[in-house]
C-alpha cells in the first residue's frame, strides 16, 4: 500500500485532528522504555526538528507505527485485476442459487426468533 494511502487512512483514524487536539485531557497510562544513548540522541534530534518534546515525538511516532501495522493487517489492497473482478461481481452479481435461498430463509427464521 502506498505511503499516501497510509497517511490518508491514518488521518481518517485520527479524525483529522492536530497532535495537540488528539491528546486526551487526562492521561492515565504510562509507557516506559530503556534505550541507548544513541537512540535517545536520535529521537531528541527528530523531536527538535518537528518542534515537539521528546515525549510528544515518541508518542506520535508510536501511534503512526501502530496505525501502519493495523492498516497493513486489516486493509485489503486489490490489484487492478482484482478491483475489476470485485466491481464486476458487485455490478453484475451471479443469480441466487436455490441453496443460497434456503440458507437465507433459515438465517431469517433464526434472526426472527
Amino acid at each position: 500500500m502506498g505511503v499516501h494511502k497510509m497517511r490518508e487512512i491514518g488521518n481518517t483514524m485520527a479524525a483529522s485532528l492536530s497532535p495537540r487536539a488528539r491528546r486526551p485531557t487526562l492521561k492515565s497510562q504510562r509507557l516506559m522504555a530503556r534505550i541507548s544513548d544513541d537512540q535517545k540522541k536520535l529521537l531528541q534530534r527528530a523531536a527538535e526538528i518537528r518542534g515537539q518534546t521528546l515525549t510528544e515525538f515518541v508518542v506520535s511516532a508510536a501511534q503512526d507505527a501502530a496505525t501502519h501495522a493495523i492498516v497493513d493487517q486489516e486493509v485489503i489492497d486489490f490489484s487492478l485485476r482484482d478491483s475489476r473482478a470485485f466491481a464486476e461481481g458487485m455490478l453484475n452479481p451471479p443469480p441466487v442459487s436455490p441453496a443460497l435461498r434456503v440458507a437465507s430463509r433459515r438465517y431469517q427464521k433464526i434472526m426472527e426468533s
